[in-house]
């Protein structure tokens, strides 16, 4: 068993565990994104299926230990809003990144969303 500092943060005696979505989610082959390259496709459906497998008792993970969930460079629309903040792409997250955050701590996980702090990310945003 891999122990660590505790802090006092929850789960903070473990090492990192978690899961970006950089190269696992794209578009369902009979979607009309289908066409996206792998590493730069999530939508809010993808993304709550994926929540919900990590979780799941198939996939094990979170019953081993994993407690993360990190949404990496997918999410971005590549419009900044009026104060120059990052906002989620209207046409994947209509409501939002706050359902999906909501999702995943209903589900006992944290949540880490990618952000830039340059003029683009590295898909554009």
């Amino acid at each position: 068993e891999a122990l660590a500092y505790d802090n006092g943060a929850p789960h903070s005696r473990l090492p990192p565990l978690g899961w970006s979505s950089w190269v696992a989610l794209g578009p369902d082959s009979g979607t009309a994104a289908a066409g996206a390259p792998i590493f730069d496709f999530c939508d809010e459906d993808s993304v709550t299926r994926s929540i919900d497998a990590y979780v799941s008792e198939e996939v094990g993970l979170y019953k081993a230990g994993y407690r993360h969930f990190h949404l990496d460079d997918c999410w971005a629309d590549k419009e900044r809003n009026a104060s120059g903040f990052l906002q989620a792409e209207r046409d994947h997250f209509p409501r939002g990144m706050k359902p999906i955050v909501d999702h995943a701590h209903s589900k006992g996980l944290t949540f880490g969303l990618y952000t830039c702090a340059g003029t683009h990310t590295c898909v554009g945003g």
